[in-house]
């Protein structure tokens, strides 16, 4: 493997070289011309025929210099671009290659070995987070399964969404056989994976659109009332709906517990009474935080966990 990556880095490196010396050094070559007669106009001129040419009796002085120079920017462009390639090259070669190995354990049921793997992935997609969150379910790790899914979530459009949730059913359905989503549910989870699916910066720009078309409206027609025009208040209202629930959903710090048993104290520090208690893999929001220690919110219950006994999405 090594080999192959010296072999595909020398290959880009001659690439680079022959780019520089087709493109970049013809464009910043210059023509040699006497001074009045013609060449380069403006700063440049100025620059190059006060610092660089005397007199015409200083001969091929100026064309070696104008040689030099062009090769030294041209070298150092081959660098920078050169270093910049190979450096991507190098990360993207070794994320594929773990990746590759990391699929290998999973297919051949060495689930550890697998989400060893994928965890040296520095640019981990949705697909190496949906996995990850398998190779630690079919090992029986409930609570890291939901939080490499949760993780994935963030970056998923409708279709792996719906994987998602699909996932999330089977995995209910592993602790009650009889669970099934309600008609109701299904609306929500339809709205919702519809919503987390579309892109921020496509919602900010229907929505500044929506506020212009709404003031030229008001501006040509003094707001007369008719269909357009609650089309458009409509629209924008469950635009800006969607906008503040996906901002909202963002900006949500969630943590999964990943111990057996923990406790939900009234305060932060252990002196305080128990008010309740909470399991692995369930889930909880987090609305505060103080030194070695989390305020939550769960189920109706508000209170403190260690900061140790959950791990954030």
């Amino acid at each position: 493997m090594d080999t192959i990556i010296e072999r595909e880095i020398m290959k880009i490196n001659i690439i680079i070289t022959c780019i520089m010396k087709l493109i970049i050094q013809p464009a910043i070559s210059f023509s040699l011309y006497r001074r009045n007669h013609g060449g380069p106009a403006g700063p440049m001129r100025s620059l190059f025929f006060n610092c660089f040419y005397i007199n015409a009796s200083m001969g091929p002085q100026p064309h070696r210099f104008r040689q030099r120079s062009e090769s030294g920017v041209v070298g150092v462009f081959s660098f920078f671009l050169f270093f910049l390639l190979q450096s991507t090259f190098i990360f993207s070669a070794q994320d594929d290659e773990n990746f590759a190995r990391g699929n290998h354990f999973f297919t051949t049921g060495r689930y550890a070995l697998a989400c060893d793997a994928y965890q040296n992935i520095e640019n981990k997609g949705f697909a190496v987070l949906y996995n990850l969150g398998l190779s630690y379910l079919n090992q029986g790790n409930r609570s890291q399964a939901i939080l490499w899914n949760k993780r994935a979530e963030k970056q998923a459009n409708f279709k792996e969404l719906t994987q998602l949730y699909d996932l999330y059913d089977c995995m209910h359905r592993q602790i009650d056989p009889d669970y099934e989503l309600t008609w109701y549910e299904q609306c929500v989870l339809f709205l919702k994976k519809c919503v987390l699916s579309i892109s921020m910066l496509l919602l900010q720009i229907l929505l500044l659109f929506i506020i212009i078309v709404l003031m030229l409206y008001w501006y040509r027609r003094l707001l007369v009332l008719n269909k357009a025009l609650f089309c458009m208040i409509f629209l924008y209202i469950l635009l800006m709906s969607a906008w503040w629930y996906k901002t909202d959903m963002m900006q949500q710090q969630i943590g999964i517990v990943t111990k057996n048993t923990i406790f939900v104290f009234a305060g932060p520090d252990d002196s305080f009474y128990k008010k309740s208690e909470l399991h692995e893999s369930d889930e909880v929001m987090i609305v505060g935080c103080k030194p070695s220690y989390y305020k939550i919110h769960m189920q109706q219950v508000v209170g403190w966990i260690h900061d140790h006994d959950i791990e954030l999405v």
